[in-house]
C-alpha cells in the first residue's frame, strides 16, 4: 500500500496548526497550572536519562488525561519532539549514545488538556549533562555519622569506612568489572582492589584528600573510567572528660563542681541534674555551653542542693567528630544539727578554757614580779655629787648595826633583810 506525501504533510500541518493555535489560546505567563520536571542525571554516555514531570493542578481537579509533549533541541537546532499521555505525573526516557551528547542538555515539557482542541496548561524544563567519565562520589562513615563529601570531618585512630558511589540510575554499568585504585592522602600504601568499600584509619591530625579512580570495563570490552575526590579534616576525639567535686556535699551549701575534657575545638557540653527516683523526668538544673576554642576544656556548675535524696548529674561533650558521656551519682548529706546537751557541753569547754588561759597568766604574771623585786641595783650613780650621799650612807650603817643586834626586836630583823645596797663611784662599785 502506498502512501500518499500529500496526505502526510497534511497530518503534519494540522498538528502543527493545532499545536500553535493550543498554545496561542494560553500564553505563557497566563498558564493555570504548574509542572516540575527533574532529571535523573548526570548521565553516562551510553545510558539512558529518565525525565519526570508532575503536574500541579491546585484545588482545580481534574480527572483527566493530559498530553505532555517532550522536546528538546539538538544539532542544528532541530528539535526532539515526543509526546506521551498521563494523568498528573509523567515519566519519559531517552537514551544517549553519541560521543556528540556528551554537553549539557536542557528538556522542556508543555502540558495540554483536551478541550475542543489540545490546550496548553503548563509548561517546564530541567538541565542535565551527559559525561563520558563515569560519575561517582566517595561516600565517609565512622561511628554513627555518614558523610557524603565534598568535605568531611573524620576522627583520629578510628577506623573510617570509605566507599565508591557511582550514579547509575539505569545499571548501564551493572556487569562490568571495576577496579579501584585508591590514594589516601598519607604516608601508607595505597591500595588497589575490586572492592567499593575499604576501610583506613589516620592518626594525626591535619587536612587530607583522598581520591579514587575507577575503571569499568564492560562485557563488550568497551572501557570506561572516572574519578572521585573527598576532602577529609582530622581531628581528635573526645577523651578525659571528668567529673571533681563530688565529696562532701551538704544540704543547702552552694557546691562548685569542675568538669574537664580534651578534644579538637570547637568543643560544647551539655550537662543536666535530675533527682533520683522522681516520677517526672524534667531535670531541676540544665545548660548547654558553647563552644570552647583550645583542646583543653573546663567548665564549673554552680548548685545547691536543698535536699539529702539522691541527685543524677549528666555531662555530655561534643565536638565535630565525636560525642562522650558521663554520669555520676550525688548523695548529699544533712548539716550537723546541736542539741541541748550539746550546746551545754560547749559552753562548758568555752569557760573552762577561759578559766585555764586567766589562772596561767596570773602565775607567769606573779613569776616574772618575782624576779625583778628579788634585787635592788642602782647602776652608774656618783653618790659623791649627790646632796643625799650623807644619808643614804648613814642608813646602810644602821642598817648594818642591826644585823650585827640578833637580840633587838624589830619587824626588819624578824624578816631577816637580805637587801643588798651598792653604788657605782664613777667605774668602780663600792659595797656598802
Amino acid at each position: 500500500m502506498s502512501i500518499r506525501l500529500d496526505v502526510v504533510f497534511l497530518v503534519f500541518l494540522v498538528g502543527v496548526v493545532q499545536r500553535s493555535v493550543g498554545d496561542s489560546l494560553n500564553p505563557t505567563e497566563d498558564l493555570p497550572y504548574n509542572v516540575t520536571v527533574v532529571a535523573d542525571g548526570p548521565t553516562l554516555l551510553g545510558a539512558t536519562t529518565t525525565f519526570v514531570a508532575t503536574l500541579d493542578t491546585g484545588t482545580d481537579f481534574q480527572d483527566t488525561t493530559y498530553k505532555y509533549t517532550w522536546s528538546e533541541v539538538f544539532g542544528y537546532l532541530i528539535p526532539r519532539v515526543k509526546s506521551t499521555y498521563s494523568e498528573e505525573n509523567c515519566t519519559f526516557s531517552r537514551p544517549y549514545t553519541r560521543p556528540e551528547d556528551v554537553r549539557d542538555h536542557i528538556m522542556s515539557v508543555k502540558v495540554y488538556r483536551k478541550s475542543i482542541l489540545w490546550v496548553m496548561v503548563a509548561q517546564g524544563s530541567v538541565t542535565f549533562q551527559v559525561t563520558a567519565h563515569i560519575p561517582a562520589h566517595v561516600i565517609l562513615s565512622q561511628n554513627e555519622t555518614v558523610c557524603n563529601g565534598p568535605v568531611c570531618d573524620v576522627a583520629t585512630n578510628q577506623s573510617a569506612q570509605l566507599t565508591v558511589s557511582i550514579h547509575d540510575p539505569s545499571s548501564y554499568l551493572q556487569n562490568t568489572i571495576s577496579l579501584f585504585d585508591w590514594d589516601f592522602g598519607d604516608e601508607n600504601q595505597n591500595p588497589k582492589t575490586t572492592s567499593m568499600s575499604l576501610s583506613h584509619v589516620y592518626s594525626e591530625i591535619g587536612c587530607y584528600n583522598v581520591s579514587v579512580n575507577i575503571t569499568a570495563v564492560q562485557p563488550s570490552g568497551s572501557v570506561k573510567t572516572g574519578n572521585a575526590i573527598v576532602t577529609l579534616l582530622l581531628k581528635d576525639a573526645i577523651h578525659n572528660l571528668t567529673i571533681n567535686g563530688l565529696e562532701h556535699v551538704t544540704v543547702g551549701d552552694k557546691k562548685t563542681i569542675n568538669i574537664t575534657c580534651s578534644g579538637s575545638p570547637p568543643i560544647s557540653f551539655c550537662w543536666s541534674i535530675f533527682q533520683a527516683n522522681m516520677s517526672s523526668s524534667l531535670p531541676v538544673m540544665r545548660s548547654c555551653i558553647q563552644t570552647y576554642l583550645q583542646e583543653e576544656c573546663q567548665t564549673e556548675i554552680d548548685y545547691s542542693f536543698n535536699t539529702s535524696k539522691e541527685y543524677i548529674l549528666r555531662v555530655r561533650a561534643t565536638n565535630d567528630v565525636s560525642f562522650q558521656a558521663l554520669t555520676a551519682e550525688i548523695r548529699p548529706r544533712e548539716p550537723p544539727v546541736l542539741t541541748s546537751d550539746g550546746i551545754a557541753g560547749l559552753v562548758v569547754g568555752i569557760c573552762f578554757g577561759l578559766t585555764l588561759t586567766c589562772i596561767s597568766i596570773g602565775i607567769i604574771s606573779h613569776q616574772i614580779h618575782k624576779e625583778r623585786m628579788r634585787h635592788v641595783e642602782v647602776a652608774d650613780f656618783n653618790f659623791e655629787a649627790s646632796s643625799r650621799y650623807d644619808s643614804i650612807r648613814e642608813h646602810a650603817r644602821r642598817l648594818n648595826d642591826a644585823k650585827k643586834k640578833p637580840t633587838e626586836k624589830t619587824p626588819l630583823l624578824n624578816k631577816n633583810p637580805t637587801l643588798d645596797v651598792r653604788w657605782v663611784k664613777g667605774s668602780e662599785t663600792v659595797e656598802l
